[in-house]
């Protein structure tokens, strides 16, 4: 039982994670209509701050994990897809 409670927090923020990438998508999908009419280049800005604090966030500790990595790779890869 103790070995699947250490990795609750992990599973907590993969769904954390999962759930605000989806929320970003959307936020990014609506700011990229909104630059296509108004001619401004806010979603390019907007993903370039949301990919700066998920960093900042995996580097807050200063002990980047492995797995933290790919999974902000992984978020990049869905943000500027």
């Amino acid at each position: 039982m103790r070995k699947n409670l250490r990795h609750m927090p992990f599973a907590v923020t993969m769904l954390s994670l999962l759930l605000l990438t989806i929320t970003l998508i959307y936020s990014v999908q609506y700011l990229e209509t909104y630059d296509a009419e108004h001619a401004t280049e806010y979603a390019e800005k907007a993903k370039a701050v949301f990919f700066q604090v998920a960093k900042a966030v995996v580097q807050a500790d200063e002990r980047e994990q492995s797995r933290e990595t790919i999974t902000l790779l992984n978020f990049k890869e869905i943000l500027y897809s």
